[in-house]
């Protein structure tokens, strides 16, 4: 059993008592009734009974726990690098999305949990999805079976969370249902990499992070409030891209600054 395999056996029995909260947050997005919307095509049936078998939530060594990192550095030092903001003015659309990203880290640390054979065959299957594409026109959001564009000239209001809120509230929460609803996971392991991205994360979290009333763990990008369509939530795997992107929030905060665009932190 792979160190990758241990971590996300621990998250599922640690989150076995939640419940089910619907299909939406499959899509990354809370919300599909949107004049924004475009349906994705079709993802390609994939044949690997490795990777299916992976997304069990209960399997593995149940008596193995995910132990604190002692360096509280790492995770800091660690998205400092991964995904840094881009110059401005922007030359080109800043896009940040979750395979690239993970890809990313097993780089950085080739030793790592992360890098399992099986980790790169995950992310080849995740290919564009689960992407945000900031320009200068719009926001572009693509979770797994749809995208949303949205023209600056209708966002009202850029949130910020703290970034440690944006991993509990929005990755962890909605991650749920990909953790506990294997029949319903239509990219075979994705509940598998979740869950041991999810068990890493939380061992390196500082702990300035969990103590402070003011976080110290900076802002991350968590919703955008529009004009005459339904708001754009982040929950799940998109979460977790813009907690792990440092550029993509700088490149928001930036673009929203520029036009006066209301951003609440």
């Amino acid at each position: 059993m792979t160190g990758l395999d241990r971590v996300a056996g621990w998250v599922a029995r640690s989150v076995g008592s939640a419940v089910h909260e619907g299909e939406d947050l499959f899509r990354g997005i809370w919300g599909d009734d949107d004049p924004d919307g475009e349906d994705l095509e079709p993802l390609v049936d994939t044949d690997d009974p490795e990777l299916d078998e992976l997304d069990d939530p209960f399997g593995g060594d149940a008596t193995t726990m995910v132990g604190r990192d002692p360096d509280q550095a790492r995770l800091p030092r660690l998205l400092s690098k991964l995904d840094p903001a881009p110059d401005f003015p922007l030359a080109e659309p800043f896009t940040a999305g979750l395979g690239p990203l993970l890809g990313r880290w097993i780089d950085a640390e080739p030793d790592g949990v992360l890098a399992d054979g099986r980790t790169r065959r995950v992310l080849d299957l995740i290919g564009s999805r689960f992407t945000v594409t900031v320009s200068d026109e719009a926001i572009s959001i693509t979770g797994l079976v749809r995208s949303r564009n949205t023209k600056w000239d209708r966002v009202q209001e850029v949130v910020l969370e703290d970034r440690y809120t944006v991993f509990t509230d929005r990755v962890v929460a909605g991650s749920v249902s990909l953790l506990l609803g294997r029949r319903l996971l239509p990219i075979p392991g994705l509940g598998w990499l979740l869950r041991g991205v999810i068990g890493l994360v939380e061992s390196m979290i500082p702990d300035g992070w969990r103590a402070s009333m003011q976080h110290e763990s900076g802002r991350a990008f968590a919703s955008i409030r529009r004009s005459m369509a339904r708001d754009v939530e982040l929950a799940g795997p998109l979460a977790l891209v813009a907690f792990l992107s440092e550029g993509l929030t700088a490149t928001i905060a930036h673009l929203a600054e520029e036009r006066n665009v209301l951003t609440r932190r």
